[in-house]
């Protein structure tokens, strides 16, 4: 059931960054898809808040359950959330939610790196923020880059552990 889960919150953010890159180009972030789905058509804009629940929740379900009875099980659900919190302050532009948006991006991405290091997959995270810089020093938009680099390494750990 985890590994299930796991593929839906991947494909999930595949198809909607594939989606939203054919018809915008790379963005500075994926968090801009936001703005330029409400640019082109103001209803797409709700195609960002789905992706980050359609994606965190099965995810958070998975690793609940991958880290039952672990001291770490936190992680499972801060990770998770963080990127729900994302979702529902989409309008990272706006002061009203500028701090919930930014403040759910980086406990995302912090308890991630965490979990997955954790999980023993250390060099994967090198590897992978490595490749990020080396593609933002070829490319830019480094916070889109980054965003990819974490959302790659928890996917892959997320896999290899299930697996």
């Amino acid at each position: 059931m985890n590994t299930i889960l796991i593929i839906i919150s991947i494909l999930v953010t595949v198809v909607y960054l594939a989606y939203t890159i054919k018809k915008f180009g790379v963005p500075h972030s994926i968090s801009e898809t936001y703005y330029l789905l409400k640019r082109e058509n103001k209803k797409k804009s709700v195609l960002f808040p789905f992706w980050a629940y359609a994606t965190a929740i099965p995810l958070m379900i998975a690793w609940l359950n991958m880290t039952e009875g672990k001291d770490y099980q936190f992680l499972s659900f801060f990770a998770p959330a963080g990127l729900m919190f994302v979702g529902a302050a989409a309008q990272f532009k706006e002061k009203l939610t500028d701090k919930v948006h930014y403040g759910g991006a980086a406990i995302c991405l912090i308890a991630a790196v965490i979990l997955v290091v954790i999980w023993g997959y250390l060099g994967l995270t090198l590897i992978c923020f490595f490749a990020a810089v080396l593609i933002i020093y070829k490319y830019g938009k480094p916070i889109f880059w980054v965003e990819i680099a974490g959302l790659f390494a928890a996917f892959v750990a997320s896999l290899l552990k299930v697996l």
